[in-house]
């Protein structure tokens, strides 16, 4: 789990590298955006990651694309399982502002339980499990 979490770390620091000169222009808390909540959780973890990492999330379908780097053409991973419930637990550790995805959103760095993929995804494709959420600046 430590290695997990070392690595969640080292990717989510590869995205502030990528975010310097945006940094340094200073990020607001406006141009952060929210996930929204799923009625009806049927599963029993608590929203925040086991490991107090980020806070819990579902992707909106089946193998929605986890990006190594915030653009489309970066090598995947994957959530195996979306919506309807059960759904695979998702960790949402941050969101990176720095630029917008394809669709105009914040990418959001995530972490899939279930199969160890570290990527980011289109902050659109994924929901709170318990509770809005706003994913911290990376």
């Amino acid at each position: 789990m430590k290695l997990l979490r070392n690595f969640a770390i080292i990717v989510a620091m590869f995205a502030l590298f990528l975010s310097i000169s945006a940094s340094a222009q200073g990020k607001t808390e406006s141009g952060l955006q929210e996930i929204q909540a799923v009625d009806g959780r049927q599963r029993g973890q608590d929203s925040a990651d086991p490991a107090g990492i980020g806070a819990g999330v579902y992707a909106k379908f089946n193998l929605l694309s986890l990006f190594q780097c915030p653009y489309t053409n970066c090598n995947q991973g994957w959530v195996n399982e979306g919506f309807p419930l059960p759904a695979d637990d998702v960790a949402a550790i941050c969101q990176y502002p720095g630029w917008k995805s394809p669709r105009g959103n914040n990418w959001v760095l995530l972490l899939s339980h279930q199969n160890n993929h570290v990527g980011f995804a289109d902050i659109g494709d994924v929901v709170a499990q318990n509770g809005s959420f706003s994913p911290p600046a990376c």
